[in-house]
């Protein structure tokens, strides 16, 4: 006798499959550290529910920009550095890579890497940035462009690089986070001539009568070894500009503008959706506690939204994955009453302690 169909599974069979992956930098970055600071803890209670029953891993952590490029290409060798650089500048070269406009500031004991995103290069700016530098660099067979609020890097020969992205140093020190690799001492000498390059330059002097922080140098990193770039492995994906939407558009995925639109370019068999929300992340690079809560509201009541709407006619799954963790969440694990939910605070902990 075939087995019983109830409504409740014709419904289900119904359902178009859903795998969204959400990509959330920043959310347990610094929250050990800001719960030995503060009494007040984070409020997020739909988030919270859901991850307290979710299923859950601890990775190594790659940064925001690996973790992009291991979800885009999830065969690649984790642990070789993306060729960012070569993917989204189109420049040639032994090394290809980001060369991002910084400003350091004195720290404790370091200098503090402040990034591109708090410069706010205008379009002048970054003209006299491009000119300067590319000048520079030729007559050793050196290129630089600046595109789209970018700058990147190509030499003919060089040796190879190992680097932090910018989004992992951002916010602290640079002593331990140096670029380098085979032949250290070839990029540390690179990058202090870019830095003297840059101190009394034209941009500089430009910058200092609009009364902004001056440019101290390029900070440089993405330049893993030329393969080619991912394809195909997401039907649709929401981003908020800068390096996720340039590096989707470039691996030819189409990128919209929400959840609604991104099920309905998967549809209508369901698919794979990728969201990246980097709303926390420049707050916890700066340490914004204030921010950061404000993001977070905002991150749990679109969550909240994205639950009770628009993946309510989906048989869904959401891999939420931020700063070393993965979680896996689906529909049922809300009936899951014997599980406790955690706070936010006891996850950061546990990560702290796993690492």
């Amino acid at each position: 006798m075939p087995p019983r169909r109830t409504v409740k599974s014709m419904i289900m069979r119904t359902r178009s499959p859903v795998i969204l992956d959400l990509l959330l930098p920043g959310l347990f970055d610094r929250l050990a550290e800001w719960n030995a600071s503060y009494a007040e803890t984070p409020d997020a209670p739909i988030l919270s529910g859901r991850l307290g029953k979710a299923g859950r891993n601890r990775q190594p952590g790659r940064g925001f920009e690996r973790t992009l490029c291991a979800l885009l290409d999830p065969g690649a060798d984790s642990d070789a550095e993306p060729p960012l650089g070569c993917w989204l500048s189109g420049l040639d070269g032994a090394v290809v890579c980001c060369a991002e406009p910084v400003h350091l500031k004195p720290g404790i004991s370091d200098l503090v890497l402040v990034d591109s995103a708090q410069l706010r290069l205008e379009d002048d700016e970054a003209a006299l940035l491009e000119k300067q530098v590319d000048e520079y660099l030729r007559p050793v067979g050196g290129r630089f462009v600046y595109r789209d609020g970018m700058g990147f890097l190509g030499f003919e020969q060089a040796p190879p690089l190992r680097s932090w992205s910018s989004s992992e140093v951002a916010g602290r020190g640079i002593q331990a986070r140096l670029p380098g690799g085979e032949d250290s001492a070839w990029w540390h000498r690179l990058l202090n001539e870019l830095q003297m390059l840059m101190y009394d330059s034209a941009l500089n002097r430009l910058r200092e009568e609009r009364g902004k922080a001056p440019v101290s140098g390029l900070w440089l990193w993405g330049g893993g070894e030329r393969r080619p770039r991912p394809e195909g492995r997401y039907d649709a994906a929401i981003a908020d500009g800068g390096l996720a939407e340039r590096l989707l558009r470039q691996c030819g995925v189409p990128v919209v503008d929400g959840i609604e639109a991104a099920l309905t370019q998967a549809a209508p068999g369901g698919g794979r959706i990728l969201w990246v929300w980097r709303g926390l992340q420049a707050a916890a690079q700066y340490d914004d506690y204030a921010a950061w809560r404000e993001q977070l509201r905002r991150l749990d009541e679109r969550l909240g939204q994205v639950l009770r709407s628009d993946l309510r006619c989906h048989d869904w799954r959401i891999n939420l994955i931020s700063d070393g963790w993965r979680f896996e969440i689906r529909p049922r694990q809300a009936w899951r009453f014997w599980r406790r939910s955690r706070s936010l605070t006891d996850l950061a902990a546990e990560g702290a302690a796993r690492d």
